[in-house]
């Protein structure tokens, strides 16, 4: 991290950049300001040799915040200002960027507020514990936090400050100290500092609310060039300039030169023609403010002789085997899934790697068992390595987009890296109506580009609260007629506390009742086929959906009652861990069924291969009725593992605190440390049955085939405010 002063929004540069605006108003100053720009980009763009040795590939800029330092390190969105102070109300911390190993000493310092008293803080760096904080000897009111600079190596870490239940001190002013440069962060800078920090940490950013970008950033003005591939004809890319004065933002390749003038908080759409014969570089270069984010997302190469399928991955969150055709009991009840499933190839032996959201969407995400990429193990959510679907899409030049229906699909769990845009609800849920809204206005925009859309349908998640034109006679009249305060009548209005009582096991719902709530149940995976069927809709409509490639799957099924169960998560059962799994290829027409093991890992093969990318070695397949045939794979796996706060055990369900499953064709084995059940498929149902022969492996064994352990487990902090709050909404955490 260098000493050079750092790009920071504070009230002293606001007042300096709004004094100097007043100076260059009216046409005269419009057209010195427009100089001023296109004078420092002209330099920009001259800054080095039009022929370098060795040149990135666009896929290279991805997540990369390019800026005049070796380092940057920034407060982040968890902070909250109240009264011109800083505050931390439950965990906050510093997002931090590096290149290189800091050659000076570094630390983070918090100024206590006039009146405050000291609080009492704990330390996480990247997770692992670091000793409290010190008091400075020359200033009583300030708090030191000293980093192990040689864990500052290249990449991205995070600094978690937690203060002691019941605390929530203010700060008058939070630094950063490298050696003897010192930067003070001001709260005027909160959004400022929140952009970069999210975009450090979580590889998408933008301004509140959602959506979020992903990308890459310049800070400050910037150029870069870039390898131009061989078969590229057109570069585009969208550029937001998230500052608060004009920007020129440009780009040129030999002869072929585009800039534009950009206003604060506007975007603007670039596209350039490019030839590798003619120049075999491109650069792209923003001027203006030397504090000012310049946010280039969607930015990819393109080629109209090269055709590449449209790529769309549906996670029905929640959904049971049996209320999805062709398995379901109601076919009738889901019509565009049914007449999907007769266009797509159905895995019968399909499971996936956890009873969640999270593990099991990082696990399509990466191609990895949740023991192999950590989230839900070991960490809370999906890290910066290895690279996920979406970067590998982006960089193969896809326009990547993901709308997240739930909390557990936010990108506060690391779930956006790689999407150039990425849509949540704000609050705890978006509505599966809104969902599709969404995802229609971005086919509206780029629906002729080459596009992976990912989509996390929440709906049969309780709370069910589908449209009541989806009740059926029995539902309705229950509703009509339960007491109001009654369980069913709670349960029915999507009452997370009731539903806690429910999972816990301190209710005991009669027949009547439990086929209420199921009814309730399938209303919501009603409303979710529905607005499926809207969105294949419109993907006919634009003569895309039958060459597109089409992946519909539950992330994860639900207990209903099942064993005295409902929820998810905590077991193993097969209601939980066989899920539902369609895919349909480009020009598909014809229905087809496998009964290979299939698992959620392997989407991420799958859709890297139809991209005509290559997938890196593991245990993820191709699905591909010959490829599962070749490869003679016998079982998948899946896991469950506590982890708390975020994902606790509820003791009524609970087996033990890691449970492992063994998933095969007919049969399957779930194991703990202390013991193990098998069952095997028989007319049409699970039948218990004694474990032995092939499925006699033992729990210790599948710990070492699956490098459970491998890792260090890092010592997690409590949750943030914002994600407490989005799950405590949807009932996962009281």
């Amino acid at each position: 991290m260098s000493s050079a002063r750092p790009s920071c929004y504070d009230s002293t540069v606001r007042e300096r950049e709004h004094d100097r605006r007043r100076r260059l108003r009216g046409a005269a100053g419009s057209a010195l300001r427009r100089a001023a720009w296109v004078a420092v980009l002209a330099a920009l763009l001259a800054c080095s040799p039009r022929a370098r040795p060795t040149l990135p590939q666009l896929a290279d800029l991805q997540g990369q915040v390019l800026a005049s330092r070796s380092g940057l390190g920034v407060p982040d969105h968890r902070w909250r200002v109240d009264g011109g102070r800083w505050q931390l109300d439950g965990p906050a911390g510093f997002a931090f960027v590096t290149r290189v190993v800091p050659a000076a000493d570094v630390a983070v310092s918090l100024t206590l507020a006039e009146g405050q008293a000291e609080p009492e803080l704990e330390l996480f760096f990247d997770g692992q514990r670091l000793p409290p904080p010190g008091r400075d000897a020359g200033d009583e009111r300030l708090i030191v936090a000293r980093l192990p600079r040689a864990s500052l190596t290249p990449g991205t870490h995070v600094l978690d400050l937690l203060p002691a239940a019941g605390e929530q001190p203010l700060f008058s002013e939070l630094a950063l100290h490298v050696g003897t440069f010192r930067e003070a962060f001001r709260p005027s800078g909160r959004s400022y500092y929140s952009y970069l920090a999210d975009f450090i940490a979580l590889g998408v950013a933008g301004p509140a609310p959602p959506p979020r970008f992903g990308g890459f950033l310049m800070l400050g003005s910037q150029r870069v060039a870039v390898e131009v591939p061989a078969a590229a004809e057109r570069f585009v890319a969208e550029v937001l300039n998230a500052s608060f004065a004009p920007a020129t933002i440009a780009l040129a390749s030999g002869d072929q030169r585009l800039e534009t003038a950009v206003d604060p908080g506007a975007e603007v759409r670039l596209e350039l023609a490019v030839d590798r014969d003619r120049s075999p570089q491109l650069e792209l270069a923003a001027a203006g403010l030397p504090e000012g984010i310049f946010h280039w997302r969607a930015g990819r190469f393109e080629s109209p002789r090269e055709r590449r399928p449209p790529l769309i991955l549906i996670s029905l969150d929640t959904t049971r085997r049996d209320a999805v055709p062709p398995w379901s009991d109601d076919p009738g009840s889901t019509p565009h899934l049914a007449a999907f499933s007769d266009v797509a190839t159905a895995f019968d032996a399909a499971s996936t790697t956890a009873p969640w959201t999270l593990p099991a969407h990082v696990s399509m995400f990466t191609g990895r068992y949740p023991s192999q990429h950590g989230a839900g193990v070991f960490t809370y959510g999906l890290g910066p390595e290895p690279a996920a679907l979406a970067q590998r899409l982006a960089g193969r030049g896809y326009v990547t987009a993901g709308f997240a229906g739930g909390p557990f699909t936010s990108y506060l769990f690391g779930l956006g890296r790689g999407f150039a845009v990425y849509d949540e609800s704000p609050v705890a849920e978006l509505q599966a109506d809104a969902l599709t809204d969404a995802a229609l206005a971005f086919l509206d925009r780029h629906g002729d580009d080459p596009f992976f859309l990912f989509l996390n349908y929440f709906d049969p998640h309780f709370p069910w609260r589908a449209p009541r034109r989806f009740d059926g006679p029995a539902l309705a009249a229950a509703r009509r007629s339960a007491p109001a305060g009654s369980v069913l009548a709670r349960l029915l209005d999507g009452d997370g506390g009731a539903w806690f009582e429910l999972a816990e096991g301190r209710l005991a719902p009669d027949a009547a009742t439990r086929a209420l709530l199921v009814a309730a149940y399938r209303a919501e995976v009603a409303f979710m086929d529905e607005q499926i069927g809207r969105l294949f809709a419109a993907l006919e409509r634009r003569g895309i959906f039958d060459r597109a490639l089409i992946a519909v799957l539950a992330d994860h099924g639900e207990l209903l009652g099942e064993g005295g169960y409902f929820n998810h998560g905590c077991r193993l059962d097969p209601e939980l861990v066989r899920i539902p799994m369609l895919l349909k290829r480009p020009g598909q027409r014809r229905p087809q069924r496998l009964d290979h093991p299939a698992s959620a890992i392997d989407v991420f093969p799958t859709f890297l291969s139809a991209a005509g990318l290559p997938a890196p070695a593991g245990d993820a397949l191709v699905l591909d009725a010959g490829v599962l045939a070749r490869s003679k794979r016998r079982a998948v796996y899946s896991e469950e593992h506590e982890l708390p706060p975020l994902h606790g055990l509820i003791e009524h369900m609970r087996i033990a605190s890691g449970l492992l499953s063994v998933e095969g064709r007919g049969h399957r084995r779930v194991l703990w440390p202390e013991g193990a059940y098998c069952q095997r498929l028989a007319d049409g149902g699970w039948r218990t049955e004694s474990c032995s022969g092939d499925e006699g492996l033992g729990y210790a064994a599948l710990e070492r085939r699956l490098a459970i352990g491998g890792p260090a487990r890092q010592q997690l902090p409590r949750l943030a405010r914002l994600q407490r709050d989005k799950l405590l909404a949807m009932g996962y955490v009281k």
